[in-house]
């Protein structure tokens, strides 16, 4: 005989946690479970191991020019904008914890296990040209962004030699050339090819970037690299359309896209002391072709059903935040696996009604409102893969060293539909718009992240054998789920 305290009908074997209905002693006379303390933010024990303090603020001041102009077969397009962000960023975790480590200059000095405290103010901008030439029959699109990025050395060069981080060279600003190319040429009077090339970069969070080397000595955590670069992208495509009448078309489509300069943790020897630092170290590829059904023109009805096959291989995904031992980072993986955002299958649909105020519309014989809309957009993926852990059922590891194949396995599917509807109506004198918007219409539980262990999202509880058995409220966290269903309504004046 056993005593059942969680009701769920089972078993289970002690898991060294406190699960709802298991009797315990309330030593602070609050009424609850906790970890015992007075009320007090700094007193030990007051709050719960995932504690946090934080203020983030990000101004940002921004000015844009634009241009535009035809010159014969030339149209000419053209900008420019500059950006600057003041940010200050304080972020203190496990308060309870006394802080031994150096100084940071930020509030609560002598608290928190990891504390990043810093405040900047980069510029950053971009300036692109680009023209569009028909020559012909055939269109061709010829562009060229600069994208530049300066930092604020003033105020990075006394934190970095404060963090010993002072050792390397401090890059003051880095830019990046990025050219861009398309063209469409028709083969019939129904059927055109087309063709886009093009280079983007994109900057690192800001986080990844300035990090401080701050933390308790008996504690380890990723530290920030102030000279990252830009991640780099080359994506090209080229597809077929096909117009098989006035309103239906076909498109066939394939595509290609490298990543390089993707950032992961790497082991550095910074102060004397090893660390681990973000760096631009990773590669990424991914491929597919998507095939789409259109039918847009005349009638009350319009929409598109589309179907993507793809998939992503590289030696790592974006970086992790928590730190990991330095034999972990330091076996680099020697072959390619499925990243974290590799869907193999994706089916979207779409499909429109329209009517409107100059048409008197009847539905079997009988009259029905007008000037309003409706949209159904449905989405249907299969899953993403992540990486069991050795104790996953059925998983054999011949020894302790044996890793386990990365994101080899794969979490549930996702189906999702939304809709849309908007009625359009006066109201004195003015055009207004009632709006009703409902997300996951069928509230749909889809899984976004499981545990490792199980595969599941609402259990971590290690397996018996083969059986996975069920988990605690705390397993069940309402992260590991997308969003349910979501009712919008709104108001829309037209002046």
């Amino acid at each position: 005989p056993y005593i059942d305290r969680n009701g769920n009908g089972l078993f289970e074997p002690r898991n060294f946690q406190y699960d709802e209905g298991e009797p315990y002693r309330d030593i602070n006379g609050n009424g609850r479970h906790d970890a015992g303390g007075s009320s007090t933010f700094l007193d030990p024990l007051t709050y719960d191991e995932e504690s946090q303090w934080h203020y983030h603020r990000t101004d940002t001041y921004r000015g844009e020019l634009k241009i535009f102009r035809e010159m014969g077969a030339h149209q000419v397009k053209g900008g420019a904008s500059i950006r600057r962000l003041d940010f200050v960023y304080q972020h203190i975790e496990e308060p309870y914890v006394l802080y031994t480590g150096r100084s940071d200059g930020g509030p609560f000095p002598d608290r928190g296990s990891f504390r990043d405290m810093f405040k900047y103010r980069p510029w950053a901008g971009t300036v692109y040209l680009r023209d569009k030439l028909e020559y012909g029959s055939m269109i061709a699109s010829l562009g060229l962004r600069w994208d530049f990025f300066i930092q604020d050395t003033d105020s990075l060069v006394p934190v970095a030699q404060n963090d010993d981080l002072s050792s390397g060279v401090i890059l003051g600003d880095r830019q990046k050339l990025s050219p861009r190319l398309g063209f469409s040429y028709p083969i019939s009077d129904k059927a055109k090819v087309y063709f886009n090339y093009g280079h983007f970069y994109q900057m690192p969070p800001l986080s990844y970037m300035y990090a401080r080397n701050t933390a308790t000595v008996d504690a380890n955590t990723i530290i920030g690299n102030y000279n990252l670069d830009y991640k780099k992208t080359i994506q090209y495509s080229f597809g077929v359309k096909y117009a098989m009448s006035e309103d239906y078309s076909v498109d066939l489509q394939g595509y290609f896209k490298d990543e390089f300069d993707k950032i992961n943790a790497s082991n550095v020897r910074i102060g004397g002391l090893e660390h681990q630092q973000y760096r631009n170290r990773d590669y990424g590829r991914s491929r597919g072709f998507e095939v789409l059904l259109e039918k847009r023109g005349g009638g009350y009805v319009n929409g598109s059903v589309s179907y993507v096959y793809s998939f992503a291989f590289g030696k790592a995904s974006e970086a992790a935040r928590d730190w990991q031992s330095p034999t972990q980072v330091a076996r680099e993986p020697l072959s390619e696996a499925p990243l974290d955002n590799d869907v193999r299958h994706k089916l979207n649909a779409s499909i429109q009604v329209f009517v409107p105020s100059t048409v008197k519309p009847r539905l079997f014989g009988l009259p029905i409102p007008n000037s309003w809309s409706m949209a159904v957009i449905a989405r249907i993926e299969s899953g993403r893969p992540f990486t069991p852990d050795p104790s996953y059922p059925n998983i054999v590891v011949s020894g302790s060293g044996e890793d386990i194949q990365r994101n080899s396995m794969r979490m549930p599917s996702i189906i999702n539909f939304d809709v849309r509807l908007t009625k359009d109506f006066k109201f004195v004198g003015l055009d207004c718009s009632y709006i009703l918007w409902v997300e996951n219409v069928f509230d749909s539980r889809n899984v976004i992240d499981v545990y490792n262990k199980t595969g599941r999202a609402d259990t971590s509880q290690p397996p018996v054998g083969r059986a996975i058995i069920g988990g605690t409220e705390y397993d069940r966290n309402p992260s590991n789920w997308d969003y349910g269903r979501q009712i919008r309504m709104g108001l829309e004046l037209n002046l």
